[in-house]
């Protein structure tokens, strides 16, 4: 989970520059929806999974994706956006739900 976090940071945070660069060379057209939904959804997986509260979850990864987003208020050729907030939750929902049977079933396991 830590490293899935610190590539979510790395990639909110490059200048305009080397974010166009990195696409560029990925020919990946638009990857920033794909990867606030893969990056929330993999976190939220595996936070759930770690037996984190699903409300902490939420404060702690929408609390990063709203952090990186006012924070490209100051990276040059960045700019905030709604639409990258709206996919951190859709991503975090659906990680989150993925992981929600896998947590059931280890419950029951330890209480027998």
């Amino acid at each position: 989970m830590g490293v899935t976090v610190m590539l979510f940071l790395i990639g909110g945070l490059l200048p305009g520059g080397a974010k166009e660069a990195i696409r560029q060379s990925l020919s990946a057209g638009n990857l920033d929806s794909y990867a606030h939904v893969g990056f929330c959804a993999v976190a939220g997986f595996f936070a759930i999974l770690s037996g984190f509260r699903w409300w902490l979850v939420v404060l702690l990864i929408m609390g990063l994706g709203a952090f990186i987003e006012v924070a490209q208020v100051w990276l040059p050729g960045r700019s905030p956006s709604w639409s990258d907030i709206v996919d951190n939750g859709l991503g975090l929902g659906f990680g989150m739900l993925l992981a929600w049977p896998f947590c059931r079933c280890r419950k029951k396991d330890e209480n027998g």
